[in-house]
């Protein structure tokens, strides 16, 4: 058997396994299962461990990708002189599209950060587009 205990109230998990407390401390439920859940995520609404939902992203053409930016942002990536960051804007030009989790885009996003061209927030705020 495997067990999930969560707040009574709110539905938050508090933990799983296989030995649970007895007699329950107050203000905790528990939920059974027979079998162990593996890679789910549990939903305090549903009080179920839940497949997670990926949405897949569209993809979206370069100029789009581009317009994410600010100008000054592309402005100050173009001036940088950066051979890498050169390779990087050439890439998403002859792109046909673009798609926010391929590796090319996460790692320019990265490397945009460490030049100090975008913070986090922003390269985080582009890469969720």
């Amino acid at each position: 058997m495997w067990y999930a205990v969560y707040e009574t109230e709110t539905g938050r998990l508090r933990s799983s396994g296989s030995v649970i407390a007895d007699p329950m401390p107050k203000g905790l439920s528990v939920k059974e299962f027979k079998v162990r859940p593996t890679d789910l995520q549990w939903n305090p609404e549903t009080l179920d461990f839940d497949v997670e939902r990926v949405v897949p992203r569209k993809p979206i053409s370069p100029l789009e990708f581009m317009r994410l930016f600010t100008v000054q942002e592309r402005v100050a990536i173009r001036t940088a002189g950066d051979p890498v960051l050169d390779d990087f804007l050439d890439m998403v030009r002859v792109a046909g599209s673009v798609l926010m989790d391929d590796p090319m885009v996460v790692q320019g996003l990265a490397y945009l950060q460490v030049q100090g061209l975008l913070t986090p927030e922003r390269a985080a705020e582009i890469g969720g587009a």
